[in-house]
């Protein structure tokens, strides 16, 4: 059953490459899953539904906060998208310019279904917010399109991707699930007396810390939803933030 999953995603992404449209949009086939994340680790104590979706809000948490926001266009599935912001209409709301999006999600209530198909209101409601003092949301719904403040903040520069990210049960209930993911992470800079190649030959079979990240799966009137996620990627952190003492 597993096999068949994964394989009916990897099947529509490749419809993706080519530019196919759906006439109606379903938001339990979105979003298209690269083959990265369709082979990556996941918690072996959720079963095959609770791990697709887990690869789903993977997907959509690192195209829309892994670095830069612009990802969420989804550029990689389409041969026909631009990707400067030049190409994109812009708005001005208070003191930041929204971008509108041309990508696979577009059409905002496309995009409003996919999020709640994946993710609780309540995380939905906090996380989208830029600047929390007075509300600013990153996403946004103007005239049907979906719109976004474009920034880049970058990720990968202490991840190590040589060691899968482990996973540790903490409670498993009939309408709730708790996990921590486990993320292991190198210094970005050599040793002393290190050059760059034998730091790069290092990461390969060792890494310098860990950082562990609380998810927590909860059960709906709609289905299991993500109340609190984050990736060990797009959330990765320097050592002296993990440990300042």
């Amino acid at each position: 059953m597993k096999k068949i999953i994964l394989s009916f995603f990897m099947i529509l992404s490749l419809v993706s490459l080519t530019g196919c449209e759906k006439d109606d949009f379903d938001a339990s086939l979105e979003p298209p899953l690269s083959k990265e994340i369709l082979t990556m680790a996941v918690p072996d104590f959720l079963t095959e539904e609770q791990q697709l979706l887990y690869r789903r809000a993977y997907s959509l948490y690192q195209h829309m906060f892994g670095g830069e926001t612009s990802a969420i266009e989804y550029g990689e599935f389409s041969s026909q998208l631009g990707t400067t912001s030049q190409e994109h209409e812009t708005i001005q709301i208070g003191s930041f310019s929204y971008t509108k999006s041309l990508g696979r999600y577009k059409d905002f209530f496309d995009f409003e279904k996919l999020i709640k198909s994946v993710f609780s209101a309540r995380f939905w409601d906090e996380r989208n917010i830029i600047d929390k003092e007075v509300g600013t949301e990153i996403y946004i719904e103007k005239d049907k399109s979906l719109y976004f403040i474009e920034f880049s903040r970058g990720s990968g520069y202490f991840y190590n991707k040589n060691f899968p990210d482990k996973f540790e049960l903490l409670e498993k209930k009939d309408t709730l699930i708790s996990f921590n993911v486990i993320g292991h992470y190198s210094q970005v800079w050599p040793y002393e007396n290190e050059t760059s190649l034998m730091r790069n030959e290092r990461r390969k079979t060792s890494y310098d810390y860990v950082i562990e990240f609380p998810i927590t799966l909860v059960l709906t009137d709609e289905g299991w939803r993500f109340d609190k996620f984050y990736t060990a990627l797009a959330d990765e952190k320097p050592f002296e933030e993990v440990y300042p003492y």
